[in-house]
């Protein structure tokens, strides 16, 4: 299957220092590169070919960790979207703790990212059990495209997250809509009273950062910033984002 991770940094936005990366799908197709929309569309409704796909994202994100690991690379963590199919599943515990022991991996360098849509439907219960498995074992917990799918005060009680991500269409419409930017205000009021970070994703504009950064969100990605990248030059991506900040940070010296 021709389908590659591809890493975009998260960015811290008091500090613009690097907080992390989210794993993204991309379908490799004769050499072209494209976001796998319709192949991801034509998995819909069918569990196995989820999880199958899920898994095999891992692996290639695991192999990609590896290389970093061996370069002496820190990447501080990495997310990974998790479907509905995947989580459900008896044997998520095992097959994510076999991954990540398989490279010697430390659990926190994984932020496992699930959106509310994955978290409906069957078997409910058991994805709370897998997801507090997870986050026992070490890993982070990230709710993904936050604020679509049916939201419900119901999941930020019964998830152990650590990261809110607020989905990219509540981004676009802050700067129009008065009731968005109430709302994401009142969302980053919320995740902070529970200790829990606020991402704001698909950030494209100056002027989108600046209002997210007014609203009190902790950490931003989205092209405004970077593109997400191959795992090749992610290791030369992060090397100029340090000497950026040790730069910006020598000229605030008095």
């Amino acid at each position: 299957m021709p389908v590659v991770p591809y890493f975009q940094p998260l960015i811290r936005v008091q500090t613009g220092s690097f907080e992390g990366l989210e794993a993204l799908a991309r379908y490799n197709r004769g050499g072209r590169v494209y976001a796998p929309a319709k192949f991801m569309n034509g998995m819909k409704g069918n569990p196995e070919r989820e999880a199958a796909f899920d898994w095999l994202m891992l692996k290639r994100v695991v192999e990609n960790c590896r290389e970093w690991i061996a370069d002496g690379v820190s990447f501080e963590s990495v997310g990974w979207n998790v479907g509905s199919g995947c989580l459900g599943s008896d044997s998520f515990v095992e097959k994510l703790s076999c991954c990540l022991t398989s490279i010697d991996m430390d659990p926190k360098a994984l932020a496992i990212e699930i959106t509310e849509a994955a978290l409906s439907g069957h078997s409910y219960e058991k994805k709370l059990s897998n997801i507090e498995a997870a986050r026992a074992f070490g890993c982070k917990i990230a709710l993904d495209d936050f604020g679509t799918g049916g939201s419900s005060l119901s999941i930020l009680r019964d998830v152990p997250c650590t990261a809110i991500k607020i989905a990219g269409e509540f981004v676009d419409d802050v700067l129009v809509n008065w009731r968005v930017a109430a709302i994401v205000e009142g969302i980053v009021g919320v995740a902070h009273s529970l200790g829990v970070l606020v991402v704001a994703e698909c950030v494209e504009s100056e002027t989108q950062f600046e209002a997210i950064s007014d609203l009190g969100c902790d950490l931003v990605q989205g092209h405004f910033f970077f593109e997400a990248v191959p795992g090749s030059r992610v290791p030369n991506l992060l090397d100029s984002l340090k000497r950026r900040n040790h730069l910006e940070g020598l000229n605030a010296l008095p």
